[in-house]
């Protein structure tokens, strides 16, 4: 697929983007409370992210594809990026299904071995830590993650940088870290654990949540260019190799990470 010539520099602007935003609410005809809009003029991701989850999954999805979309901002790929950001500004962080079914644990065990298999680290047995944010505080438990994920990463940023999405990558990381930094505190409260312990593990698994978004959207805003790229560093499998750590977040629980050959996953 040919690369798109490189926008100006000023495509991506906080201003062009915030004009871009009211511009689809009107169009659609979907009320924008003088609060919301307020918001959306200070271009604040986390608050427009809580607006958002005001309205219906079809209002999200359609305004998302407005703005994110050719007719709006034009950001490479941009109706998936507006599909990926509502799928996770609306996850339902921290459920509670029933800790007797087996069924539960099977299925969480398909969604490991998906994230460990796309991160090129084989099959892991998953370890549930229930409850106690504090036992998954384990030593080097998120160091592979974290090497695999980084070294996955430097082809994403130099097909970004070298095709002039730089920009673009940057403010959807920016939404992505704005939708879970928000839900997971609001997910939080909904367990009834306000103590300062509580928010604690809140904000780690905030930047837990972040990484992997970001890592997401960057894969996103990259995909369409990336293919070449893909053989440059072995730890590299496929765009968006983190897509299955939102499918245990939307089991209620975190991906952790790896200890003694164990896939540790945390649940409230």
């Amino acid at each position: 697929m040919p690369e798109r010539e490189l926008p100006p520099k000023d495509y991506f602007s906080r201003n062009r983007l915030i004009d871009l935003g009211l511009s689809a609410f009107e169009q659609r005809q979907v009320d924008l409370s003088p609060s919301y809009e307020m918001d959306f003029k200070s271009g604040r991701w986390s608050k427009i992210a809580n607006d958002m989850r005001n309205y219906s999954l079809n209002v999200q999805q359609a305004l998302a594809r407005d703005f994110f979309g050719k007719e709006g901002a034009n950001f490479p790929n941009g109706e998936e990026l507006a599909d990926f950001l509502v799928r996770i500004n609306n996850i339902k962080w921290f459920g509670r299904p029933d800790r007797s079914e087996g069924s539960y644990i099977g299925k969480l065990q398909e969604k490991v071995d998906k994230l460990t298999y796309d991160l090129n680290l084989g099959s892991k047995p998953v370890q549930i830590i229930w409850g106690d944010w504090a036992r998954t505080h384990i030593p080097g438990i998120n160091e592979l993650i974290d090497e695999k994920i980084d070294a996955m990463m430097y082809p994403v940023k130099d097909v970004l940088k070298s095709s002039g999405r730089e920009q673009a990558a940057g403010v959807a990381m920016s939404a992505a870290e704005g939708c879970v930094n928000v839900v997971i505190h609001t997910g939080w409260e909904l367990t009834r654990d306000l103590s300062a312990r509580a928010w604690g593990a809140a904000r780690s698994m905030a930047a837990n949540a972040s990484i992997y978004a970001k890592f997401a959207v960057a894969n996103i805003i990259a995909r369409d260019v990336l293919v070449p790229n893909r053989g440059r560093t072995s730890a590299f499998q496929k765009s968006n190799s983190v897509k299955a750590a939102f499918d245990i977040y939307e089991m209620g629980a975190v991906p952790v990470g790896l200890d003694n050959e164990r896939f540790v996953v945390f649940r409230p």
